[in-house]
């Protein structure tokens, strides 16, 4: 649990601006990033140094600069511990893989929005759009198209299916979409809305 210093480690007076600088084993790099920011011509601000667990010379470092200049003042706390180690299951145990993550994702998105409907039109063919196409072809929908931002790509083929500009929506009246953005966000569930014209679904993850 974060504690704050005693009010008598602190000056009176609040300087004009304080930098907060969150350091974690940054031996090999703090020393220039406080030589530049002690060089600023604003000479009314602090450098609130926080220690996050470090485990290696940067306490020290820190010590030494602010013997240095009174503008440095270390907060040798760890304010939060993260469980984020080697060990926990999201990177040990298979089952939270990003391809399990992918294949339960074309599951529910037939099972729920996608029901029932022939063809899938795919937002976006970026990494995890088309790894999520893959999985929804091995579920036996069949994928019509990709749509695209980026004209160089149109009139190429992704998967046996054409990659197309997204103005193509206006004219699509009942084939439903499965949207990814492209990046890694298969820990959330899929939602899906109306979107018009006609019946087009898509079915996002933000």
């Amino acid at each position: 649990m974060y504690r704050p210093n005693p009010p008598h480690l602190y000056n009176a007076r609040m300087p004009l601006v304080s930098v907060l600088l969150p350091v974690h084993n940054a031996s090999a790099t703090l020393g220039a990033a406080l030589d530049s920011l002690l060089a600023q011509s604003l000479p009314d601000f602090e450098v609130v140094a926080l220690d996050d667990g470090t485990s290696d010379g940067t306490p020290a470092l820190v010590q030494a600069y602010a013997q240095r200049d009174a503008r440095v003042r270390p907060l040798p706390q760890v304010l939060l511990h993260w469980r984020d180690d080697p060990a926990r299951a999201t990177r040990t145990d298979a089952r939270y893989a990003v391809e399990n993550f992918l294949r339960a994702k074309a599951h529910y998105l037939l099972a729920g929005p996608l029901h029932n409907r022939e063809r899938v039109i795919m937002w976006v063919a970026g990494q995890m759009a088309r790894c999520l196409a893959e999985h929804l072809q091995r579920a036996g929908a069949q994928v019509a198209a990709f749509l695209h931002v980026n004209p160089q790509k149109y009139g190429t083929q992704l998967h046996g299916a054409p990659i197309l500009p997204t103005t193509i929506l206006r004219a699509a009246c009942s084939q439903p979409a499965a949207a990814d953005s492209g990046g890694c966000s298969c820990g959330r569930p899929a939602r899906h809305h109306s979107q018009p014209p006609g019946r087009l679904e898509l079915a996002r993850d933000n």
